[in-house]
């Protein structure tokens, strides 16, 4: 209603302004998480990429199955550089899982003065009896500037004889306290495997944890001191037993308030595909029990899978725990998948029940097009996918429904006059503004250009 001593534009005004603070004070329902995307990037890499690895500046790192390394400047970059050929035995078939499989870099890789200066970790298989080996190199002059590793600074810390090119495990990752974790298969020997996982004796079918700056007697690295103790004789160096092959972890460092925890994809036989929740000194079972299957008794005193679905796929293909900016609804979501299927997301990975939903990100290939590898993260935290034939950065696709009355990621509000436009003087409106990327001299793609 107009004020009959107000001006018809005055009233309307404050008319606006107050149903706009009304508005503004209404309760808002939390938002959900947009529809995803997989965007390919890397292009140069497009065979088989295994691993995906950073050293906390803007550069990236690419390992492939033939065991070339190759380093780009930073994620934007569609070209890179040769950083390392690594000798790994590969006969590239689709039917084994040989060659160069994991690579990380030392949390102190930048650090001048420190023992991790220009250290970094590969394993991968040394020949076609299955053997497999864990190996530490350095760059090649400055760390910090070094697009090249030096060949022949090439050092040993251990070998295991898998017995074969399945099951070798091989992801690497560094704890908070600058340990070094190695996931090894049970080397898919049937019977042989299924005891070796509960043997503590041997290497296979565990997740180990070793200091590379440490000297053990007659050893290339040491021993944390809160390994686990095990009975008997047990390897000092095993930090978890009984699994089948987990075949990809993650340390996902700023969970439990900055304690840190693992997250391991383990792979089934023909039931039970798990992920687990990887503690010291605990047994997950395997070759006595898969998932929640007992095959062989006893099946007392195991660690019960974080989460296990139905070998319906082919392999569970371990993840990694957003922690990236660009997704924001995401933070704290760990992304997996089955190497033919899905991609998948668990909301919280350390709530009591995580819930688990499948995802289809689009720009991704249907089913059995484009296995997946691996998962990786760039120095921001944000996702990647590691596939057959290339890799992809997971981001939110365009809003849809009510999501589209709230402003895309990709645009920006920009005032736009004249300043004398309605409702009086001094006035403005809001209009959207493109935010395309552009690409730079070098080829780059610059975001928000």
């Amino acid at each position: 209603m107009q004020h009959p001593n107000l001006p018809p534009a005055f009233s309307l005004a404050v008319s606006l302004a107050l149903t706009l603070t009304f508005s503004l004070s209404l309760p808002v329902a939390p938002a959900q998480a947009a529809p995803l995307k997989a965007r390919p990037v890397f292009p140069s890499v497009n065979s088989m990429p295994m691993a995906m690895a950073h050293a906390g500046d803007a550069r990236v790192w690419i390992a492939q199955r033939n065991g070339t390394i190759t380093v780009f400047p930073d994620k934007w970059s569609k070209t890179g550089s040769a950083f390392l050929k690594v000798p790994a035995y590969s006969c590239l078939c689709i039917n084994d899982e040989s060659g160069l499989i994991g690579l990380a870099f030392h949390p102190d890789y930048l650090v001048k003065g420190s023992f991790g200066y220009g250290r970094f970790y590969v394993y991968h298989t040394l020949n076609a009896s299955g053997q497999d080996g864990l190996y530490e190199y350095k760059a090649l002059g400055d760390p910090a500037v070094s697009m090249q590793a030096d060949a022949a600074s090439r050092r040993e810390l251990l070998t295991v004889a898998t017995g074969g090119l399945h099951h070798n495990g091989g992801s690497l990752a560094f704890d908070n306290h600058k340990n070094l974790f190695l996931g090894i298969g049970d080397g898919n020997k049937g019977d042989q495997s299924r005891a070796w996982a509960q043997s503590l004796d041997v290497f296979h079918g565990k997740i180990l944890r070793i200091d590379p700056a440490g000297n053990l007697a007659g050893k290339a690295y040491g021993i944390p001191a809160d390994n686990p103790e095990w009975p008997g004789k047990g390897r000092s160096e095993i930090y978890a037993m009984g699994f089948r092959n987990p075949y990809r972890i993650q340390w996902d460092q700023a969970a439990r308030n900055g304690a840190g925890a693992l997250i391991a994809g383990d792979v089934g036989q023909n039931d039970w595909e798990e992920i687990d929740m990887v503690e010291p000194g605990r047994n997950y079972g395997w070759g006595n029990q898969e998932g929640s299957l007992c095959a062989i008794q006893p099946c007392t005193g195991f660690t019960a899978p974080l989460h296990a679905y139905p070998s319906g796929g082919a392999a569970v293909i371990g993840g990694v725990v957003y922690r990236g900016k660009a997704m924001p609804q995401r933070i704290g979501q760990y992304f997996f998948a089955d190497y033919y299927y899905k991609m998948k997301t668990m909301d919280d990975p350390y709530a009591a029940k995580p819930v688990v939903t499948d995802i289809n990100p689009i720009g991704h290939k249907a089913a059995n097009a484009d296995e997946i590898f691996s998962f990786g993260t760039d120095p921001e935290g944000e996702v990647y996918v590691l596939c057959w034939t290339g890799i992809y950065i997971l981001e939110e696709a365009e809003p849809t429904g009510m999501q589209a009355l709230q402003p895309p990621r990709s645009r920006v509000l920009r005032a736009t006059g004249p300043k004398a436009a309605f409702p009086g003087p001094g006035a403005f409106f809001l209009r959207e503004g493109n935010s395309r990327d552009a690409a730079d001299a070098a080829g780059r793609e610059v975001p928000g250009r």
